[in-house]
């Protein structure tokens, strides 16, 4: 087994921040040359909040929408240093970041025939990952021969990654998105690719939107619809216990006409911490949400079931959880795609919705 060590720069970000600021500035620098580091992206994960470094080494972010979120990420990236996720804390943010050298340990390989050519892979990885509705369909990939892909027969997996950013142009809801650190999973029941044979499809990933179309009254309509149908409008009309009014109904079995029959809301700062019901009226199976098999829940005719495992969950003035592992779904909100995806700090047109 030959061993090769490819070696990689550690870079020093220097960040100014000043507390309640609408903006976060810095530059970026690498330690050995002390030269500033052009091309690294800078942005809050899952929203339009970005930045590259110029050839200064400069970036510029506004971050007034960021401090409303719970738990924002930032972000940042270049294919020559190792990427770095920081807690965004606006009052308490430090100064200066070390990115810890990135060593490729390059083992033998082993290669095992596929049992499928990559247009087939690549087909089904797009339905699975972009998915299959209107605005998954209109979904382009700038860089397909990027994406690395290969079919593990031992677990019966589609499998994904890639080593560069990975852009995708949603043209239906005018967004570009660049998708970082992919790691890509479609379990299959038997040596498959038909869509009915999936198992689950599971990915992890950072992302940053950029708008197309800021002004297009269409666009709008329609990533209004997106979100009418999302798993953050739900979030954010049970944290607002506003589901009736919305339009949503609750089963446990039976209608719940109160979605405080089985959790309790509280208010906090900006946001809302919602808990399982601690009562001796409450039946054991209705105390423990997820654990006890969850709910159902109904939209417009649209069945969806959700189950929640944590003991407490917060959540933001936009539908975002501070446990994103914590919440289940399946149905309907279960085949939530990157294709219909949404900025997390996405605010929608209609007033209806706000």
């Amino acid at each position: 087994m030959n061993t090769k060590k490819a070696i990689v720069f550690i870079i020093v970000v220097v960040l100014c921040c000043h507390i309640n600021a609408q903006t976060l500035s810095g530059e970026v620098y690498d330690k050995d040359t002390k030269q500033p580091v052009m091309g690294v992206h800078v942005y809050f994960d899952g929203t339009t909040v970005f930045a590259v470094t110029n050839d200064s080494g400069r970036f510029e972010l506004s971050v007034h929408t960021v401090n409303n979120m719970i738990n924002p990420k930032l972000v940042l990236h270049h294919v020559a240093y190792n990427t770095v996720v920081i807690d965004y804390i606006s009052d308490d943010f430090p100064e200066r970041f070390y990115i810890q050298e990135r060593s490729y340990t390059f083992d033998e390989l082993i290669i095992r025939p596929s049992p499928f050519y990559r247009n087939r892979m690549l087909k089904a990885f797009k339905e699975q990952f972009l998915g299959v509705t209107r605005a998954g369909k209109s979904c382009k990939i700038e860089n397909e021969d990027d994406l690395k892909l290969w079919f593990d027969r031992q677990t019966n997996s589609l499998m994904a990654s890639s080593d560069h950013p990975i852009v995708v142009v949603n043209e239906y809801l005018g967004y570009k998105i660049s998708i970082f650190q992919l790691d890509f999973r479609t379990e299959y029941t038997g040596v498959t690719l038909n869509t009915g044979r999936v198992r689950r499809t599971f990915f992890t990933m950072t992302t940053s939107y950029i708008d197309l179309y800021p002004n297009d009254d269409v666009i709008k309509i329609r990533r209004d619809a997106v979100y009418e149908n999302s798993r953050a409008f739900f979030l954010k009309n049970f944290a607002n216990n506003t589901l009736n009014e919305a339009g949503f109904q609750i089963y446990k079995g039976f209608r719940i006409d109160d979605i405080r029959e089985l959790f309790t809301i509280k208010d906090t700062l900006s946001q809302k911490v919602i808990k399982p019901v601690r009562s001796s009226d409450v039946t054991a199976s209705n105390n423990l949400g997820l654990r006890a098999g969850g709910f159902k829940v109904v939209y417009r005719g649209n069945v969806s079931f959700v189950k929640i495992l944590a003991d407490d969950l917060l959540v933001d003035k936009y539908g975002n959880v501070d446990q994103i592992d914590k919440v289940q779904y399946s149905g309907v909100m279960g085949k939530y795609r990157v294709g219909d995806m949404l900025p997390f700090d996405y605010e929608p047109a209609c007033k209806r919705f706000q």
